[in-house]
């Protein structure tokens, strides 16, 4: 494998970790203002009212919920922070007055049964199907953003888990990309 091929296939990967991890269906603004909507209504819901939520953006976007308010039972703020945390997706939580001492315990690992459902859910929605991008470009086609769709709303019920996702990158070079380096 030539240099050039190297490179080209080392910018097709990155291009897309950096889509999936920060573009729609990533880590993105969008992922951590959906955070935001659902922390505060599972605090309306928990009648804790008076605390905004707010997650943490520097050095970069992270899950780590920072609640404010004027709530000062002890009680009652940890009843806050465990309303928080227990949205799927948040990493963490802490009172801003805190200084970050209150971070989230670690969660439990996934079961073998729950491991092999979800596998099952995403070995479904994508048989026989591929991510394709646009020639030349980092964007995904529109049919497979249908397929990621698919793929998140399989994923969608799941708890915050770690996934593995392996990548195969078939770059399509033939003849033409003989030709045309010489």
């Amino acid at each position: 494998m030539t240099p050039t091929v190297k490179i080209i296939i080392g910018a097709l990967v990155t291009s897309a970790l950096a889509y999936g991890a920060y573009g729609p269906m990533g880590m993105g603004q969008h992922f951590i203002d959906g955070l935001t909507t659902k922390s505060e209504a599972a605090l309306g819901a928990g009648g804790i009212n008076g605390v905004t939520v707010a997650f943490d953006s520097a050095p970069a976007l992270q899950r780590s919920a920072v609640l404010s308010g004027p709530i000062t039972d002890p009680a009652a703020r940890e009843a806050a922070l465990a309303a928080v945390r227990a949205i799927p997706g948040v990493a963490s939580a802490r009172w801003a007055d805190d200084g970050g001492a209150a971070a989230a315990p670690a969660a439990a690992p996934a079961t073998a049964a729950q491991v092999a459902s979800c596998q099952t859910d995403v070995d479904t929605a994508i048989k026989g199907k591929t991510i394709q991008f646009a020639s030349g470009k980092a964007d995904i086609t529109p049919e497979s953003m249908a397929l990621v769709a698919t793929l998140a709303k399989a994923l969608d019920s799941r708890p915050a888990v770690n996934l593995d996702v392996p990548l195969t990158v078939d770059v399509g070079i033939g003849e033409n990309w003989k030709d045309a380096k010489g």
